[in-house]
């Protein structure tokens, strides 16, 4: 077994980590609002598996793509090594800002197989008040090419059964727990025994958690959807990576490009996907 290792960065008023396996910040600590991501005490941080928690990318791929028979599940992206290019704490010690890149032959390395023609960079700022993530997908190909793509964001929460997420109002969505049936959201958002939507919107939620008595904002750029997931008692029962009993500590809140919104790029265009997360009381 294959260790993947952690870079960390310990701030005046912050902690945070990320791992170059999958360019993946797994953990983001505030003095003053405590852990804003969950990692899973089951976590696993071994080459060729996905860490449970944190901020995984998709790509190029989402869960099963569009066909639903691609492997592994939600890409390569997440289980290759990406080349850290930036690692730069300021003067203050107040602001932490990364980047990585993952080219083609990195993810051939990570799946076997798969062809891909887009270099990836991810560029990270992290401080104790505000987050912000970028992917930045280039088509380096000379022919057109699509890809799926999210940052599968698992904030952490006190209690998922007590929060609610506000701004899907109006919005419609694919509830994946019914086989994809279209809905249309009613008022905020709060959590039934498995929530599992596509919404098709991508403007800024912000998430209610009453039992950490704080808020988080969340918001988009460059995403076309809005996906809500949380397993569930039931279905978390049967994730090993998933400690006993915390479902009940996330809700994933993710910007995507997905589906009949998947990202379409002519040779040498780019694409960016962002995501900025704010906490508040």
């Amino acid at each position: 077994m294959s260790v993947v290792e952690v870079h960390e960065a310990q701030l005046l008023e912050g902690r945070y980590a990320v791992s170059p396996h999958g360019a993946q910040v797994t953990s983001w600590w505030s003095a003053r609002y405590g852990d804003l991501l969950y990692l899973s005490s089951a976590a696993r941080f071994e080459a060729g598996k996905a860490i449970r928690g944190g901020i995984p990318i998709c790509f190029p791929w989402f869960a099963g793509g569009p066909s639903g028979d691609r492997a592994p599940a939600h890409g390569f992206a997440r289980l290759a090594r990406w080349r850290e290019i930036t690692w730069d704490v300021d003067e203050q010690r107040s602001r932490l800002r990364a980047g990585y890149l993952l080219d083609p032959s990195a993810a051939g390395r990570a799946a076997p197989g798969s062809d891909s023609p887009f270099v990836l960079r991810y560029d990270l700022e992290l401080t104790p008040r505000s987050g912000r993530f970028t992917l930045r997908i280039e088509n380096r190909s000379a022919a057109p090419a699509g890809c799926e793509a999210a940052l599968h964001t698992y904030l952490r929460v006190g209690d998922a059964t007590s929060v609610a997420l506000h701004g899907l109002d109006g919005a419609t969505y694919a509830d994946k727990t019914a086989g994809g049936t279209r809905r249309s959201q009613r008022g905020p958002l709060t959590l039934g025994p498995e929530v599992d939507r596509v919404y098709d919107c991508a403007g800024d939620v912000t998430l209610q958690d009453p039992a950490l008595a704080r808020s988080l904002l969340v918001r988009a750029g460059g995403a076309s959807q809005t996906v809500v997931w949380n397993p569930g008692e039931t279905k978390a029962a049967a994730l090993a990576d998933v400690g006993a009993g915390e479902w009940r500590s996330f809700v994933c809140v993710e910007a995507a490009a997905v589906g009949e919104d998947a990202i379409r790029l002519g040779a040498g265009q780019s694409h960016e996907l962002a995501q900025e997360i704010v906490p508040g009381a």
